[in-house]
């Protein structure tokens, strides 16, 4: 019997690490089978530009954790320019129409790409707390 202040002896250690590198390899090949999931926001309303930053940087940095496309609009103009690109006549829509149906323009400039299977939403103001799920 062997004396020491670790409940894990060497063998244990050993066994435990090859144990959780073949997991490693398991989670990374199921990220490579993965739906295509992309997160999306755009501040299309009056908001603080120090607000926009740091809800982009919380959406990147969730995103980035689990493997996700992120989407981003600053404002209501990038949405405009967004859709002006995918779409020939984006219609009667201008920088200054109401913020509460840019959500569904962003959303249609991104499924116009047909690159996800699933979006997630979130407004400007939201933020991310738990990046474990």
């Amino acid at each position: 019997r062997t004396c020491s202040q670790w409940p894990l002896h060497g063998r244990e250690l050993a066994a435990a690490s090859l144990q959780l590198a073949g997991q490693m390899r398991s989670q990374a090949a199921a990220a490579q089978s993965r739906l295509r999931v992309a997160v999306l926001t755009a501040c299309g309303g009056e908001h603080d530009g120090r607000i926009v930053s740091l809800s982009e940087e919380n959406r990147r940095r969730y995103s980035v954790a689990h493997g996700y496309d992120y989407v981003f609009f600053r404002s209501a103009a990038a949405v405009l320019a967004a859709l002006a690109t995918t779409e020939r006549d984006p219609g009667n829509l201008t920088a200054t129409s109401a913020p509460a149906f840019w959500r569904a323009h962003a959303l249609r400039s991104l499924l116009g790409e047909r690159r996800h299977d699933w979006v997630l939403w979130l407004d400007c103001e939201a933020v991310i707390t738990d990046f474990a799920r």
